[in-house]
């Protein structure tokens, strides 16, 4: 019975999986641009349904608002790949 209960708990330990702080890094980061893209195509629709409804800046404002954040998570994106690799 002992040497049951040892190679059961030899075999959860082995299964036992901690993930770095590399990994778990790349997790905090994609879910920081995952946030910045929802946020910027979001408003790229806002700005795209202002069209005719409001002053031609706020539009503008909205669209070049959305450009800048997709960029800023395409950027996170691209920089994690190439730390990870």
């Amino acid at each position: 019975m002992a040497a049951a209960t040892t190679v059961a708990r030899h075999i959860q330990n082995k299964n036992h999986y901690e993930p770095s702080s590399a990994v778990l890094d790349m997790e905090t980061e994609s879910a920081s641009w995952v946030a910045l893209f929802t946020v910027g195509m979001s408003l790229t629709v806002v700005g795209l349904l202002l069209l005719d409804t409001m002053a031609w800046y706020v539009q503008y404002a909205a669209l070049g608002l959305s450009v800048v954040l997709v960029g800023i998570a395409a950027y996170q994106v691209i920089s994690a790949e190439s730390r990870a690799g």
